[in-house]
C-alpha cells in the first residue's frame, strides 16, 4: 500500500495547461453553455489547495484513490462536473474496450469542496496497466528495463518515526516531552485505555502506553458532528478495533484532520478516508510496539 500527499501547486499548473490544450478539441462536444462551463472548471483547478493519493491492495483487488480538496465548494463542483464529463466522452469515443472498461470502473464523488476519485481494478488489470505505461516509457527512452515483479506490493504506510530512546513507566499527571504531535512512542503513564471511542480525548501519556502494547490509537480533530459520526461508524466496522483500537479527540493536531498512530509510525490524512484507516489497522494492529497486549 502506499500514500502520498503531494503539494497542490505542484500539480495545478500542470493540470490548468492539459485542460487548456484539450479545450478546443472538446470545444465541439460541450457546446454552448457546455464549453462555457469547461472553462470554468480549468479556472477552478487554480483553487486547489491539497492532493491526496493512494495506492491500496485487498486480495486480489486493486485500489487507487485520489482526494483534491479546494478553496471553495464551487471550484469542487466544477471540477467534479468536468471529470464526470471527461470519463463519460472517453467511455463513449475510446477505440481499446480495456480502456473503455477502466472508465466505466472510476468513480467521482463529491462531499463540500472535495473531490475523491477512485477506480478499483483486479490485480491483473492492474498489472496490465503497469506493463502498457512501462513499455511506453522503454519505448520512448530506447531502453529494455525489465517491469516490475506481478504481485509485488507496496507494504509501508505513512511515516516511520525514530523510536524515542526509552518507554518507561512515569507517574501519573506527569507530563513527557514527544518527538511528535501525537505521540509514537517514549515514556508513559502506568495505565492504559480501554479500546473504544472517546469523544472527549485522552492523555498523550496514556494512549502512548497503548502504542507499547502494539494498538492502533486514531486521533481525530473533526469540526461536525456529522464528521465525527461518520468516522466512528468506519472504526466500529473494522473488527480489529475492538481489541487494538482506540479513537480519541485531539485537538492538538490541525481541525479536519485525523492521524493514525501506532509504535513508530504514524499517518495523517485530511477528511475521513475510509480505505486508509482500514489499511493502517490491516497493516500495523498488533504488529509494532515491544508487546502484544490487546486494549
Amino acid at each position: 500500500r502506499l500514500e502520498a500527499a503531494v503539494p497542490a501547486d505542484f500539480l495545478t499548473e500542470g493540470l490548468v495547461s492539459f485542460f487548456i490544450a484539450t479545450v478546443p478539441l472538446l470545444r465541439d462536444v460541450f457546446s454552448g453553455e457546455g464549453a462555457s462551463g469547461l472553462f470554468g472548471a480549468v479556472e477552478g483547478l487554480r483553487d486547489l489547495d491539497f492532493v491526496g493519493l493512494a495506492l491500496a491492495q485487498n486480495g486480489q483487488i486493486i485500489i487507487l484513490r485520489a482526494n483534491l480538496e479546494f478553496a471553495s465548494q464551487e471550484s469542487a463542483e466544477a471540477i467534479s462536473g468536468l471529470l464526470g464529463g471527461l470519463i463519460t466522452l472517453g467511455t463513449s469515443l475510446s477505440p481499446d474496450p480495456s480502456l473503455t472498461g477502466l472508465l466505466e470502473k472510476l468513480e467521482v464523488g463529491l462531499d463540500d469542496a472535495q473531490v475523491s476519485i477512485r477506480l478499483e481494478i483486479q490485480e491483473s488489470e492492474f498489472a496490465n496497466l503497469i506493463s502498457s505505461f512501462t513499455s511506453i516509457t522503454q519505448s520512448e527512452a530506447g531502453t529494455a528495463q525489465e517491469p516490475p515483479a506481478r504481485g509485488q506490493r507496496i507494504i509501508a504506510l505513512g511515516d516511520e518515526i525514530p523510536i524515542m530512546p526509552t518507554s518507561f513507566h512515569v507517574p501519573v499527571d506527569e507530563d513527557v516531552d514527544y518527538s511528535t504531535t501525537p505521540p509514537t512512542s517514549g515514556d508513559h503513564w502506568e495505565n492504559w485505555a480501554e479500546c473504544g471511542f472517546y469523544s472527549k480525548g485522552l492523555p498523550d501519556e496514556t494512549i502512548t502506553h497503548n502504542l507499547e502494547h502494539g494498538n492502533i490509537v486514531v486521533s481525530y480533530n473533526l469540526p461536525l458532528q456529522g464528521q465525527i459520526d461518520q468516522l466512528q461508524a468506519v472504526v466500529d466496522n473494522i473488527a480489529l478495533s475492538t481489541v487494538v483500537g482506540v479513537t480519541r479527540y485531539y485537538d492538538k493536531i490541525p481541525e479536519g484532520q485525523i492521524v493514525m498512530s501506532a509504535w513508530g509510525r504514524m499517518q495523517a490524512v485530511r477528511g475521513i478516508d475510509e480505505v486508509s484507516i482500514e489499511a493502517f489497522f490491516s497493516l500495523y494492529a498488533g504488529a509494532l510496539g515491544p508487546e502484544r497486549i490487546p486494549c
